[in-house]
């Protein structure tokens, strides 16, 4: 068994991308597969790349997107735990853990700045207030 990296411009329009993840995760030839990334997968499979990619262009005519087998010699980064987990599965390698932090919860108005506003000084009428708009001259 081979474990390949498929990358895909998830940015492309005009593709529905829920098919393209049960294409693959559905797939009788891949044996096993990680997705921790919007356009990222891992798959374990006996076909070859070049096997690979016909079927995605058949599937997926004018989708940008590149196939490369991969092994896990040499890798590091930073993961949430269960992607690392499947990583030690594929590797049997024991592996310092390098584990993404939870998202921290957060408001909108914690990104934006304090909107601040000053109280008119006084009376302005609808023929005013078009010439400070441009809308009347």
């Amino acid at each position: 068994m081979k474990n390949y990296l498929i990358i895909f411009d998830n940015a492309q329009p005009g593709y529905d991308f829920t098919f393209f993840h049960n294409f693959i995760v559905n797939s009788p030839q891949v044996n096993d597969w990680w997705h921790h990334f919007a356009n990222v997968y891992v798959i374990t499979t006996s076909l070859d790349a070049k096997i690979i990619a016909d079927s995605i262009i058949t599937n997926f005519p004018g989708l940008r997107f590149f196939v490369l087998n991969i092994n896990f010699n040499e890798y590091n980064g930073v993961l949430h735990t269960n992607a690392w987990n499947w990583i030690k599965q594929k590797t049997g390698q024991f592996i310092k853990l390098k584990a993404a932090p939870q998202p921290k919860p957060f408001k909108l108005s914690d990104l934006l700045p304090p909107i601040t506003s000053t109280p008119p000084t006084q009376n302005v009428g609808l023929e005013e207030l078009m010439k400070l708009l441009n809308l009347k001259k």
